[in-house]
């Protein structure tokens, strides 16, 4: 059991990791290429991570619709509706997708998990990926939905507006984009330097992947006495369970830049909410408003003994 799993960006296939909560999928679209049109029981959000992307649904109402997506765009795909990507660009667009899970991932895929949980806990009831066979791709069809955009608001560009600051989480920077769905935020973290962040636990899972830099992350467990250190390097995916305290720090000093996604959204947390922007529908009632996760801070956790790799004596976290 590890809580890291390595992502090779060079392999043109779907690569599934699969949490408790949700999955991290890293897929590649081919220049010119496009996906298959699929719909899932699960919400879906993404990043473009490279590469300028055509982002196709197909409404309730039966019409398709679409959005250009740039190069560090964001989407979100509801539970059941039929959507796919088109490669816009000259060489190899890649997407980092969070995935509700629902079930199990569907599929055999790699499980992120610290040593104190049991692997059973992860077995769940199949997600559903369906690939809309009934519906043909038809470059007519896509044409025609050019600038017919989506309903509600299904994809999103991060701008500058939606950034907000984390720094009392860290000792130096970071700067954080943030987007939410029903059942999940997804957030771009850019921190800067030699960071080391202040121990802290989400009520949520979170799943990460790392873009750029590297950083060591430590976890403890909620019941105390174990920890593990992961040292997570580029394009590497790490996972922090659920109301485990955790903290990070950038010990060579290059600074990182994560895609995180937290299952339940950090939009309830107080210093992200006022820049979170939302992916849900105009309506409420179509969509109500999800169940949001914090952060919360807490004491008493002995950081120099966990850095230091020594044993520990802890307390259960209330």
């Amino acid at each position: 059991m590890s809580l890291t799993y390595p992502i090779d960006l060079a392999n043109p296939a779907k690569q599934v990791v699969a949490g408790r909560s949700g999955l991290l999928v890293v897929e590649t679209i081919a220049a010119g290429g496009r996906q298959q049109p699929v719909f899932t029981t699960s919400e879906r959000v993404g990043y473009v991570m490279t590469g300028d992307v055509t982002f196709f649904v197909l409404g309730l109402d039966g019409i398709l619709r679409s959005r250009y997506l740039p190069e560090g765009s964001y989407y979100r795909i509801p539970r059941t509706m039929i959507a796919w990507l088109r490669n816009e660009s000259t060489t190899d667009a890649k997407v980092v997708v969070g995935v509700e899970l629902v079930g199990g991932p569907g599929a055999p895929a790699p499980v992120v998990a610290a040593a104190w949980e049991a692997e059973s806990s992860f077995a769940r009831l199949p997600t559903h990926w369906v690939a809309a066979s009934k519906y043909r791709v038809n470059a007519a069809d896509e044409a025609d939905a050019i600038g017919r955009e989506p309903t509600g608001l299904t994809c999103v560009k991060g701008e500058s507006e939606s950034m907000t600051y984390g720094a009392a989480m860290l000792t130096v920077s970071l700067q954080t984009e943030l987007v939410h769905g029903r059942a999940m935020s997804l957030m771009v973290a850019t921190r800067t330097g030699a960071y080391h962040s202040t121990p802290h636990i989400h009520e949520a899972e979170q799943l990460n992947f790392v873009i750029r830099g590297s950083l060591n992350a430590y976890n403890v467990a909620a019941d105390g006495g174990q920890y593990a250190i992961s040292e997570v390097g580029r394009h590497e995916v790490f996972r922090i369970p659920e109301m485990d305290p955790h903290w990070a720090w950038s010990k060579n000093g290059d600074g990182s830049m994560l895609v995180e996604f937290h299952f339940p959204g950090l939009q309830g947390d107080p210093e992200l909410a006022p820049g979170a922007v939302s992916l849900l529908a105009d309506d409420p009632a179509l969509e109500p408003t999800p169940y949001a996760a914090r952060n919360i801070f807490i004491d008493g956790i002995p950081v120099d003994e966990v850095e230091a790799g020594r044993q520990l004596t802890l307390e259960p976290t209330p």
